[in-house]
């Protein structure tokens, strides 16, 4: 389960804001002003840089979190779906659905960090690329930082385009396999638009 972008969200650039709650049908505002850190050498221009910088970063692992989600789901339609092919005794789609699952394992394994035994994680994996890149923009966003969250975008782009392509080149001969032997379909998923 992937929570669809980190909890916090990026700090606010300096500025005043307000909250708003409904309760009871009546609403509540309360008014405030973010004030920039004293010690800080950043500029307005540089708190909102980073600010529309992390926040779109945060956008793009929200994404990859719910392709995620999304391939978690159909793995466990996959699973029901080779059961029922097992217990059909129809070699021919259970070879289909497996190498799809081979498959889905690959796009998966790309996608996220694999946690091994006590918490050593492949840390090069989309989805953690994509939460340094995050944490990274919420400082100075530097030449190196541009060119780090750069190398990033590149590989989520790659990602997103791994993804659906699996989903417009490998689900549907399975779907069909599946019609042609009077089985459910696997769970839809929708091809995503890079961000």
């Amino acid at each position: 389960f992937f929570l669809k972008g980190p909890e916090p969200g990026p700090g606010v650039p300096p500025g005043d804001y307000a909250v708003r709650m409904t309760l009871g049908g009546k609403t509540y505002v309360r008014r405030f002003k973010v004030e920039p850190d004293p010690r800080s050498e950043f500029t307005q221009a540089d708190y909102q840089r980073s600010f529309d910088t992390a926040t779109r970063q945060m956008a793009l692992l929200s994404q990859v979190d719910s392709m995620l989600n999304d391939l978690d789901d159909l793995k466990k339609s996959m699973d029901t779906a080779t059961d029922a092919a097992k217990k059909a005794n129809n070699t021919a789609l259970m070879t289909k659905l497996e190498d799809a699952a081979k498959a889905r394992k690959t796009l998966y394994d790309s996608l996220a960090v694999n946690v091994r035994g006590e918490g050593t994680m492949d840390e090069t994996k989309v989805h953690e690329d994509l939460l340094g890149a995050f944490f990274t923009a919420q400082g100075l966003v530097t030449p190196p930082v541009l060119d780090f969250i750069g190398r990033v975008d590149a590989l989520y782009r790659n990602g997103v385009s791994q993804y659906n392509a699996f989903i417009s080149g490998v689900l549907p001969g399975v779907n069909d396999a599946l019609h042609q032997a009077g089985m459910k379909p696997l769970t839809a998923l929708k091809e995503v638009a890079p961000r």
